[in-house]
This record gives C-alpha cells, structure tokens and sequence, in this order.
C-alpha cells in the first residue's frame, strides 16, 4: 500500500534493526502489522517496547492494525502490560477468535483519513481485531473514528457484541499521534489508500517519511 505513494520511502523492520531506526531522526512513523499482539511483544522484548514507547512520546507516529492495534492498549497479559500507551482495552479479550470475514464500519467521513471515502459507511477485510474501549491508565481518551456495525461471533462462543463499539480510533501520546485499526486496510481491495491517508496524518507536513 506504501509503495503506491511518490513520498513515502517504506523501511521492513524486524527485532534486529529496530532499535536503531527508532533513533533515526529521518524516521517519522512505525506501522505495527496483523499478527499476535502476545507474539510480537515478545519478540520485541520490554527495551525496544521502551524504545517505541520513548519514539511515539518524542514525536513519532504510530499506526496499529490488529495485532498491532492490541499491543499499545491497556496490557492483557504480562508481554503486552509492556507498552501500554493508548488509554483503552479490548472487551471481551478471552474471546478474542470472533472470526473473519467482511465486516461494515460506520465512519467520520470528514476525518483527513478517510479522504476519498463520500459514504458514511464502508467495509473493510476482518480477522479477530480487537473491539475497542474506553481505559482507566490515567491519560486522555481516545477519539473515535469508526464503530462496528457487523457483529462476529465464531461458534457462538463470544457474548459481547461488536455492534457500534469503536472500531477505528486516533489519540495522542505526549508529542506522537496513534491510529489503529481492528479491521485491515490494507488487505481490502480498493483501501489500500487510506493507509496512505494515516500515514500523511501522522506524520502531517513532513515531506519525506520513514
């Protein structure tokens, strides 16, 4: 989705050169991918948690989708109690296997990263994202982007609807600025866009990003 933007210079990173491009001051944004929120956490280990933690606060941008919209928020286990910078949490996170499957969003369309978007609905590719709610960590709330308007309940195991919850949402950690996602941009065809938005917002007026 990236490579699709004439200024936007993407960088793969992994728990090996992670810590340095955090220290980078030509790197503006860190997207954590889908995945396993636990899985990455350990991976990463508590000191470059710190270190994203120290870069989101500094200024950094943050953009979360899934697995790496659970990470930042209020800790479900003690890897992800390691980087809790997001003031919200995950209803229902036990049942966390809802399931997959095309889920329906009702949106702030008027939002800079729904650019593109005339509707004040639209559908996005699912699998297991967390259903956001409000925290009690002791910093400002969250704004709310987007909410569920399609319910996923895998085997009739889950009991807390998804209908109207936050879905999509933006807050800021001291100087950085965070989006994340339950659902997946990027692998909606047609979407793949709005990443390009949540890049340009997060990291606003700089023309180069990393």
């Amino acid at each position: 989705a990236l490579l699709k933007s004439n200024d936007i210079i993407p960088i793969l990173l992994n728990q090996d050169n992670i810590k340095n491009a955090l220290k980078s001051p030509d790197m503006d944004f860190i997207i954590i991918p889908g995945g396993s929120g636990t899985e990455i956490a350990v991976a990463l280990k508590e000191n470059i948690l710190n270190n994203i933690t120290e870069f989101v606060a500094n200024g950094g941008g943050y953009i979360g989708i899934c697995a790496g919209a659970y990470l930042p928020i209020k800790g479900y286990n003690d890897f992800t109690s390691q980087i809790e910078i997001v003031n919200a949490e995950a209803i229902d996170v036990i049942n966390w296997d809802r399931g997959r499957g095309t889920a329906k969003l009702s949106i702030d369309k008027n939002h800079p990263v729904f650019t593109g978007i005339k509707n004040t609905e639209i559908e996005f590719e699912y699998i297991n994202g967390p259903v956001f709610k409000h925290a009690d960590l002791g910093f400002p709330s969250y704004k709310e982007l987007a909410t569920f308007k399609t319910n996923f309940d895998r085997n009739g195991t889950v009991t807390s609807s998804m209908i109207d919850r936050t879905a999509i949402l933006e807050t800021k950690f001291n100087s950085g600025t965070i989006l994340l996602f339950s659902p997946h941009p990027e692998l909606t065809t047609g979407k793949e866009f709005i990443i390009i938005n949540s890049v340009d917002h997060v990291t606003r007026s700089k023309k180069n990003k990393y």
